[in-house]
C-alpha cells in the first residue's frame, strides 16, 4: 500500500482503552503468593519429618542433655539475677534506712534461691541419669554459687552494721570492695563454666 500526501498535520494520538475484570487482575499475583506458600509449607513439613527407620539412642541422649543444659543455663542466670535484685534492695536500705526493705529483699532472695537451687539439683540428677559428664560441671557451679551467696549476704550484713553505726564508712568501703571483687571473680568462674557447657 502506497500513500500520498502524508504530512505531519494528519498525525493524531491514538488512545486505547482496556476493560479488565477486577478479579482477573488479582489472579496472577495470587497464583505467585499461593505457589510460594505451598513451597514453604512443603519445606517446613519435609524438614520436620523423620524418615529414619531405626532410632539413634546416642542422638536422643545428646538432645536430652542439650535440653537439660539449656534449662540449667536459664536457672543459673535467674539465680544470678536474684543477687542483683538483692543488691538493689541493700542500696535502697542504705539510702532509706528502712530495715523492712532489707528483710523483704532477704526473704525473697532466700525463697527464690532455694527453689532455683532445688530445680538445678533435680536437673543435675537427670544429667547424672543420662550419664553425662556435665553433671560434674553443674556441681561445681552449685559450689561456686554457695560462695557467691555467702558474699552477697555478708555484704548485706556489713551494710546493716554501717547503717546501725557499728562500722565506720572507711572500713565498710574497704570491706565492700573486697567482697565485690571476690564476688565478681566467682561470677566470672561460673560464666566460664556456663560457656563450657
Amino acid at each position: 500500500a502506497h500513500k500520498n500526501n502524508l504530512v505531519e498535520q494528519h498525525i493524531q494520538d491514538v488512545v486505547v482503552h482496556y476493560n479488565f475484570n477486577k478479579i482477573l487482575m488479582l489472579q496472577e499475583p495470587l497464583l505467585v503468593v499461593g505457589a510460594f506458600y505451598i513451597l514453604f509449607f512443603t519445606v517446613i513439613i519435609y524438614v520436620r519429618l523423620d524418615f529414619s527407620i531405626t532410632k539413634d539412642p546416642a542422638a536422643e541422649a545428646r538432645m536430652k542433655v542439650a535440653c537439660i543444659t539449656e534449662q540449667i543455663l536459664t536457672l543459673v542466670n535467674k539465680r544470678l539475677g536474684l543477687y542483683r535484685h538483692f543488691d538493689e534492695a541493700v542500696n535502697k536500705y542504705k539510702q532509706s534506712r528502712d530495715i523492712s526493705t532489707l528483710n523483704s529483699g532477704k526473704k525473697t532472695l532466700e525463697t527464690e534461691h532455694k527453689s532455683l537451687t532445688n530445680e538445678i539439683a533435680s536437673l543435675q540428677s537427670k544429667l547424672k541419669a543420662e550419664g553425662s559428664d556435665m553433671c560434674d560441671k553443674v556441681g561445681e557451679i552449685q559450689k561456686l554459687d554457695v560462695q557467691v551467696k555467702e558474699a552477697v549476704l555478708k555484704s548485706a550484713f556489713e551494710a546493716e552494721r554501717l547503717v546501725a553505726g557499728k562500722l565506720k564508712k572507711d572500713s565498710y568501703i574497704e570491706s565492700e570492695k573486697g567482697l565485690s571483687s571476690k564476688r565478681q571473680e566467682l561470677v566470672s568462674k561460673i560464666d566460664n563454666i556456663l560457656d563450657a557447657l
